[in-house]
């Protein structure tokens, strides 16, 4: 590892030395001891567990059960685990608000899959993922970490009591420990003594929530004795033998019961404490009267409960207990019920229901799917239940949303005491005042009294119609001698040979509303073949003069005949032709209670549509969205809707949907098929088998007798765009709405947008193009401005096929009013962002609105482990468990295909608060790369851009936070995410605790004295060891090690820095490392950390820093100074071999040797294995690099020799010089010369350190 040390560090260094020493010298505080905690057992204990089962080590549970007398909020406690060496961690924190019953019992179990998961059929009311040692120990604990009652199975453990209890091995049997006595006599024995308490149970027995409370043996209170007592003042000094803890050595009130039936000696005891007796209670005194599961129509969420009281007196519910079996919502009551009245309880707001002050507020979801829900008193005893036998609702509906109301408080909770709301007795209103389809504290809709006639009708018989009526009168019709309103009138025509009994038969215009029914009086009776008629002045009926119904009901209000018309003629009435048939005239003279004419008159004007009309109303050719909900993107999700331009149901038993004469067979609709008044009713292709031709086809709607209702010939259409009628069953189509099916279409045509012409490029051939190419795309808005970006400079736009992000630079800003599925031309240029394919537009004018209306993009479904460049930009959606709890922004999912990051960033106003490891969620998303580590397939998340892109299906346990470092007071935050593989661990962000484990492929000291780096099967990583940690134990190369540390970076590389003491364990020899082959060219990231080997040439070499290449490209090679490797003088072209761990130094990659036997060069060269040695030595001779020491030094040698023969000749041609004069003369040259050599040196040493130094402070590693 790089270092340098200047002055500074010098005089820094020195003074913490002389500090440590000085701290040294100081007395040591005590050490905290290992000595067991006592605990405080007296209400809540550990009654079951089992830690092995059939399915492995992890099929396990742990039972806790109250053996007080009153409800316990355990809320916020904790289930730890102890190993056999007394480390422990917590298992699972209890959900808050969770309450505990007298005499009840709390199931949590294992959910690991690995060696379980929990097997047994009681289900736990939590869940959690790591096993507990088969010798170690549990334990209770309240939320500061007071224990309350524990357990072990080894001396060793940190939890146990007395005599530990015997470990059951490793035999994956289904038996456990349960405390004494067990059963159904309940587990209150607690002497503090493991061995004692408990005892062994096979099969094991774990109870959950929803099973019976039972009161235990030692905790049930005593009968006050029959006998007389007698108080007399009794002086001891002994102990008692009951188990208390006061030793009275004065006078003391002892209570001497004398036997009636023996009356001789007075035994004498210490007094029994005495309980006050709980209030007693009777099935059904309080019940469950309603509840809206379902929620109200201004939010799923607002939903309540309604409880009543049967009883003649008021009620005090302090004690009492509503809890579903799951755990949620579990509720303990407050307040008072009044004597038969009511008591809500709205869920987390008062303003659920509006205007009616709720009793109590809770929390916790009541499941659409059905829940168990159970009434308890003071005493545990169960009073009533809702939906007690499981299952799903049997009453209420989700849409509208009304509540599941009891028929009966009196009797017992059973589905067929339980009914819908009828939406029509109702009571309050929801938090955006819409009427609530329930009745909260009022009565049920099914005891609200029903008005019913005072006759019994006569069954009602066909052949009745509503034969004439007029409208719009202008004379006297009634015989009143008055022309006005009154003499609209009504004819009823019996077309059977026999007389029908009209009594209690209601005469109405339009279905719920318009005029109140007429009931036709008692004793009213139509002759065959007869007419009766019945005017305003009677009924109080007023028809309109346009757009109105008449109808006929039979007594039980079911539709005998009905009418619509939407206009009228003055003085004109609206006939039958001829009587009883089915085509109506408004060119017949009126002709009041008699026959109608036989033929129409030929009419002067058209007539105004009057009879029912059942239309094709809207339909969808070319889909590509999901529209059927199966999942799938195919043909079944073509459609096509019908729509009923009528005031009543009409019965669509018998026709048919046809796409042409010569197209699909026709689809029959089924017999019982109705369409509601003004309704809609959608048909799919998955269901009829009708394809619509995408080029154009003829689609039309057949009445049973294969007469055409209604047709429509359409053209080809874009990609889920609708052809609608506007208004709905209008004859005008149009195209420019959105598809609405089941829905009424548009209700205003947009103005018109002129149309822009683009050179348009999809948005999938756009990312391939080149960085800097200019670019149009058209695409939906997925992410708006300010979802992904606080000050609108980023969205997302996406096709279907293919998405990319979109980023306008400053100054400009892009419009936080751009909706999402808004279709836009994006003008700019396409760059690579940290990987992620973004178009820059130059301004807002590089932004339009494109002619098309707006187009909704389906999230498409992925695996968590495919999230990766093909989706990236994409709205996309998973669904896993979470890997990670975090209270932050961020959380890991994996769905069995790999983990996946989640982002949710401050724009999004969306927490994964709460969130914990375990639960398993629903995410739509962003596929988003921010890739800094400049690799092609890291940085892939998935950034979430509204709170509704969330939905926690459900939650699992809580995940601990981070620890706090020693010699700090507070967490950097981060949370602890356990143990993860090396290459998860890098990807996680910073702070956060991990535990890997792999080889040491580098130990300490080799290149750093507190660094060393390890291996798994996936990545490796450089571990540093911080001074909080002490030494790094002693360990050798391809040792087995675990690590547990916090992950940061450093110098833009991530690594794992140790700070806990004892957080570096050593599991002995593991087997060796082999190097990665890979080229030079290959060096980055993705080998980070890893062993591996290259081969080349030296293309260039500055002191430690050499440079290999083989052709493929250079990579560096720095030799650090701690690793006292020694190499020759290198040269451009020398072969090279070199082993060693790729690391990051400033942002490039570099390899570090380890070894001397890490470093070849020259003729010593060996290829890396799987090379072909002879070819790779031949390819060295052929450059002519073999044997390239000995001739440099031969060439040296020959220079010293020139350069000697030079000198010789001089001196022969000075002959003034002797030779004696000559030799003196030359040794004197050469002590000059060594001298000044010798000088020279040591100058250049002296500049060589400065130099090194420098370059050493300029390129360390921290």
């Amino acid at each position: 590892m790089r270092s340098a040390f200047p002055l500074s560090r010098l005089v820094l260094a020195l003074t913490i030395f002389f500090g440590v020493c000085i701290l040294l010298s100081l007395p040591l505080a005590a050490a905290p001891t290992s000595k067991q905690q006592p605990e405080i057992s007296t209400t809540i204990v550990i009654s079951e567990f089992r830690v092995r089962g059939p399915n492995g080590a992890n099929d396990e549970f742990v039972e806790i059960y109250n053996l007080s007398f009153s409800p316990v909020n355990i809320g916020g406690w904790k289930i730890n685990g102890s190993n056999n060496v007394g480390t422990t961690s917590t298992r699972v924190t209890i959900t808050a608000g969770t309450t505990l019953n007298a005499g009840c019992h709390y199931l949590v179990t294992n959910s690991s899959a690995s060696g379980g998961p929990y097997s047994g059929s009681v289900v736990g009311n939590q869940t959690y993922g790591t096993g507990i040692t088969d010798d170690g120990g549990i334990a209770i604990l309240l939320p500061d970490n007071t224990i309350v009652d524990q357990v072990g199975m080894n001396t060793g453990s940190a939890y146990k009591e007395g005599t530990p209890l015997t470990s059951l091995g490793n035999s994956n049997l289904n038996r456990g420990y349960e405390r004494k006595p067990g059963g159904t006599s309940g587990s209150g024995t607690d002497i503090d003594d493991n061995s004692s308490d408990f005892q062994l149970v096979s099969p094991s027995d774990p109870q959950n929530l929803a099973s019976t409370c039972i009161s235990s043996a030692t905790n049930t209170p005593t009968d006050t004795p029959t006998n007389t007592p007698t108080l007399t003042d009794t002086p001891t000094d002994t102990p008692t033998d009951l188990p208390t803890n006061t030793l009275t050595d004065t006078p003391t009130n002892t209570l001497t019961f004398t036997p009636t039936d023996t009356p001789t000696n007075t035994p004498t005891s210490t007094p029994t404490p005495t309980f006050t007796p709980l209030p007693s209670f009777n099935a059904l005194d309080v019940v469950v009267n309603e509840v809206a599961w379902s929620g109200t129509t201004a939010s799923a969420n607002g939903e309540w409960i309604e409880l009543y009281n049967n009883t003649n007196a008021a009620i005090d519910l302090a004690g009492w207990t509503l809890q579903a079996a799951d755990g949620a919502p579990n509720i303990s009551l407050s307040g008072t019920i009044p004597a038969l009245g009511y008591y809500l309880l709205e869920r987390t707001t008062d303003s659920v229901v509006s205007d009616i002050a709720a009793d109590q507020i809770y929390t916790g979801a009541l499941g659409n799917g059905g829940e168990q829900l159970r009434l308890r008193d003071p005493a545990s005893n169960e009073i009533d239940s809702a939906n007690g036998n499981g299952g799903a609702w049997p009453a209420g509906t989700s849409s509208p949303p009304c509540s599941m109301e009891r028929n009966d408080p009196l009797s017992v909770d059973a589905d067929a005491n339980w009914a819908t709301n009828d939406n029509v007795h109702r009571n309050g209103l929801d938090a955006a005042n819409n009427p609530i389809c329930g009745t909260p504290k009022n009565l049920n809709s099914t005891l609200a009294p029903t008005p019913t006639p005072t006759f019994t009708a006569t069954p009602a018989p066909d052949g009745l119609f509503v034969n004439e009526f007029m409208p719009d009168p202008e004379q006297d019709w009634n015989g009143d001698s008055v022309a006005n309103d009154d003499d609209e009138w009504i004819e009823i025509y019996n077309s059977n040979a026999f007389s029908v009994n009209l009594s209690g038969w209601f005469l109405d215009d339009v279905q719920g509303g318009g005029s109140a029914p007429f009931v036709l009086p008692s004793g009213t009776t139509i002759n065959p073949n007869g007419f009766l008629i019945f005017y305003r002045a009677d009924t109080n009926i007023a028809l309109n003069n346009s757009n109105d119904d008449v109808r006929l009901l039979a007594p039980d209000s079911s539709t005998a005949d009905a009418i619509s018309y939407k206009s009228s003629v003055p003085n004109a009435s609206w006939s039958r032709v001829p009587d009883g048939a089915s085509y109506f005239s408004l060119y017949c003279p009126p002709t009041p209670n008699a026959p109608n004419c036989s033929i129409a008159p030929t009419p002067t004007m058209t007539p105004t549509p009057f009879a029912p009309k059942i239309t094709i109303n809207e339909f969808l050719p070319v889909p590509y969205q999901d529209w059927n909900k199966d999942g799938i993107l195919d043909a079944g999700d073509e459609w096509i809707e019908l729509y009923n331009g009528a005031n009543h149901a009409v019965d669509l038993s018998g026709w048919k949907l046809d796409d042409g004469k010569n197209g699909s067979s026709p689809y029959k609709i089924p017999t019982g098929v109705s369409i509601a008044p003004r309704g809609f009713l959608v048909f799919y292709a998955s269901d009829t088998t009708i394809g619509l031709n995408n080029q154009g086809d003829v689609l039309r709607l057949l009445h049973p007798d294969n007469s055409v209702a209604d047709k429509q010939k359409y053209e080809p259409i874009e990609t889920n765009k609708a052809y609608g009628r506007y208004p709905d069953g209008a004859d005008d189509w149009v195209t420019h709405c959105l598809p609405t099916p089941g829905a009424p279409n548009c209700s205003s045509q947009p103005k018109p947008t002129p149309t822009r012409v683009f050179n348009l490029t999809t948005i999938a051939e756009a990312r391939a193009l080149p960085d800097e190419s200019r670019v149009s795309v058209l695409g939906s808005v997925i992410a708006h401005p300010c979802e992904l970006d606080t000050y609108g400079h980023e969205m997302s736009i996406s096709d279907g096929a293919a998405g990319i992000d979109v980023y306008l630079d400053f100054p400009h800003q892009l419009s936080c009013l751009i909706p999402r599925d808004e279709q836009l031309v994006i003008t700019g240029v396409i760059r690579d962002h940290f990987g992620l394919r973004t178009i820059y537009p130059n301004s807002n004018d590089d932004v339009t609105r494109h002619y098309r209306p707006p187009r909704a993009i389906a999230p498409l479904r992925v695996h968590t482990g495919d999230v990766n460049e093909a989706v990236e930009s994409m709205l996309i959606s998973i669904q896993g468990q979470v890997s990670n709890g975090k209270n932050g922004d961020t959380i890991w999912v994996n769905d069995g295909s790999g983990m996946v990051e989640v982002y949710a960033d401050g724009d999004s106003h969306t927490s994964f608060e709460g969130i914990t490891r375990g639960s398993i969620v629903r995410i739509v998303g962003i596929g988003y790369q921010n890739n800094r580590r400049k690799l092609p397939n890291e940085g892939y998340f998935i950034r979430v851009r509204a709170p509704d892109d969330l939905i926690v299906l459900e939650l699992g346990e809580k995940l601990p936070n981070a620890p706090v470092a020693p010699g700090e007071t507070r967490n950097r935050g981060g949370v602890d995410l356990g143990a993860v593989s090396i290459s998860q661990a890098l990807d996680t962000r910073t702070q956060n605790y991990v535990t890997i484990g792999g080889v040491v492929t580098v130990p300490p000291g080799v290149i750093g004295e507190r660094d060393f780096w390890i291996q798994d099967a996936e990545g490796g990583a450089h571990i540093s060891v911080a001074s909080s940690a002490g030494d790094p134990p002693k360990l050798n190369a391809y040792d087995n090690v675990s690590v547990r540390g916090r992950v940061v970076s450093s110098f833009g590389a991530r690594e794992i820095r140790v700070e806990l003491p004892d957080a570096i364990g050593v599991y002995g020899a593991g087997n060796p490392v082999s190097p990665q082959a890979i080229q030079t060219g290959q060096a980055d990231f993705l080998y980070e950390g890893k062993l591996v080997a290259i081969q080349g040439f030296v293309s260039s070499a500055q002191g430690r820093e050499i440079y290999i290449d083989d052709g493929s490209g250079e990579v560096l090679v720095y030799i650090d100074a701690n690793t006292r490797i020694r190499w020759p003088r290198l040269k451009r072209g020398d072969p090279a071999r070199v082993v060693g761990v790729l690391t990051r130094f400033r942002g490039e990659p570099e390899i570090l040797p380890r070894f001397q036997s890490d470093v070849q060069f020259g003729v010593v060269l060996l290829p890396i294995a799987g090379a072909n040695d002879a070819s790779f030595l031949n390819t060295l001779r052929v450059r002519g690099r073999v044997g390239e020491e000995l001739k440099w030094t031969r060439h040296v040698q020959a220079r010293a020799d020139a350069k000697v023969a030079r000198v010789s000749k001089r001196a022969a041609r000075e002959k003034s010089i002797t030779n004696q004069e000559l030799a003196a003369n030359a040794i004197l040259a050469s002590d000059l010369l060594t001298t000044a050599s010798f000088l020279l040196l040591g100058a250049s040493g002296v500049v060589g350190i400065i130099a090194v130094r420098k370059y050493r402070q300029a390129r360390r590693r921290v």
